[in-house]
């Protein structure tokens, strides 16, 4: 029966959050439409924009990250685990799930190590 409720609890705030992102959406919309009118604006635009995110991908990991022991992780799995900024023998979990590709980050979860923020994933 708690399985039930924690799915409705999970529903009504993905919801929530579907809402607000299309409520921001629209706004930032109105704004570009009002402002971002030449095509060179439109060029700058996404220039910044990818500037920003590859930023952000490439600081976050230093500035929030953590290092973790990678004793408790198999052999097997130790080829997905990035150095980062972390001394010898231990990873970085958010530098794990931003740099490596799509199914090096799927099998680093499935694996069951400490993901970012310190939830620690089982193996599947």
């Amino acid at each position: 029966m708690s399985s039930i409720a924690c799915a409705f609890i999970v529903g009504i705030v993905c919801g929530l959050l579907g809402a607000v992102f299309v409520l921001v959406n629209s706004r930032l919309y109105k704004l570009r439409k009002r402002f971002v009118a030449k095509n060179w604006q439109k060029v700058l635009e996404a220039v910044l924009f990818a500037a920003f995110t590859t930023s952000a991908f490439y600081w976050s990991p230093m500035i929030f990250g953590t290092c973790k022991d990678a004793s408790d992780i198999s052999e097997k799995n130790k080829e997905l685990l990035l150095q980062y900024d972390c001394s010898e023998g231990e990873y970085s979990p958010l530098a794990t799930m931003f740099f490596n590709e799509e199914l090096g980050a799927i099998r680093s979860i499935m694996s069951g190590y400490d993901g970012p923020g310190g939830i620690r994933l089982p193996p599947v």
